[in-house]
């Protein structure tokens, strides 16, 4: 670490930048002013507002996308690091890897978003069937941005960011039948399975289909989860659409296969978490063939 007089830096950018890639999950830190800090971790209320910053930048410019999890090289001279709480960027933006918007600060994998296509338009999806108690549409909003919240914490492969959305007595059933009991299971699970997944080609959308109001605080919530490929966001499960026979597709394509997952969320201090839910592969021919 180099010294200097009272008020130079703490160290050089480099040196930073060193120490932050060495720095263990969840710390995240921030050069500013010459100083080194630690960015204090985001509560479930800076999630959620994150989330809700998340929807409205789709339905508003649906060419940018809400970044949670950049870093920034700020400053004269881009001699500062800072991890704001969201950055408002094209895809294009995050490319690569190195400092500032360009990449991330600490060398960790920038965040990542898939192409659009003929197949993923670029408008906002369809909005949620509606039911059950009466709930205020800030609620319904909430857990829209929510799901979104999943498929960006996924498609980016960010344990920290997918486990946010779980209460600490949460229970999970995975799409193999898989029981995963308390935080500490998911948690143990979820940084076993999901880094390995940056790199691969298929990725998943996430939509809030059906939202169950069975208390105001209390909502079960049916997502449409579907395939497609990172390079391009062609939907992989269309091959099934209109076949009479699917099988062997199925046993031919099985990273095609969709899925259609239930959250059951409950509201705790205005945060919506989710308290159980069931991860399940659409098999039903009827349902896999309609599309």
């Amino acid at each position: 670490m180099s010294e200097g007089a009272p008020g130079a830096p703490e160290m050089s950018v480099e040196e930073f930048e060193k120490l932050s890639r060495r720095a263990p999950e969840p710390v995240r830190l921030e050069f500013i002013g010459g100083k080194v800090r630690e960015k204090p971790p985001a509560d479930g209320t800076h999630g959620q507002i994150v989330m809700w910053l998340m929807r409205r930048c789709l339905e508003r410019r649906a060419d940018l996308w809400l970044y949670p999890t950049c870093g920034l090289a700020i400053e004269a001279y881009r001699k500062g690091r800072a991890r704001p709480g969201g950055d408002s960027l094209t895809s294009t933006a995050v490319e690569g890897t190195g400092s500032g918007v360009n990449g991330r600060s600490d060398g960790r994998r920038p965040a990542r978003r898939f192409p659009m296509s003929a197949t993923t338009p670029a408008v906002p999806p369809p909005a949620p069937t509606v039911i059950g108690v009466p709930a205020p549409q800030e609620d319904v909003d909430a857990i829209v941005a929510f799901v979104a919240g999943v498929q960006e914490a996924q498609l980016n492969a960010d344990p920290d960011a997918f486990l946010g959305g779980f209460r600490a007595d949460a229970i999970w059933t995975t799409a193999h039948g898989k029981r995963l009991t308390g935080l500490p299971e998911i948690s143990a699970f979820t940084r076993k399975v999901l880094p390995p997944q940056a790199d691969s080609p298929v990725i998943a959308t996430y939509t809030a289909d059906l939202i169950l109001f069975i208390r105001p605080d209390i909502a079960a919530v049916k997502i449409r989860q579907r395939p497609a490929r990172r390079a391009d966001g062609a939907y992989l499960d269309e091959i099934f659409h209109g076949q009479e026979d699917p099988a062997e597709l199925m046993a031919a394509h099985p990273e095609a296969v969709p899925g259609t997952p239930t959250y059951v969320l409950a509201k705790d201090d205005g945060v919506w978490r989710i308290a159980a839910a069931q991860n399940t592969q659409v098999l039903d021919v009827e349902t896999l063939t309609a599309g």
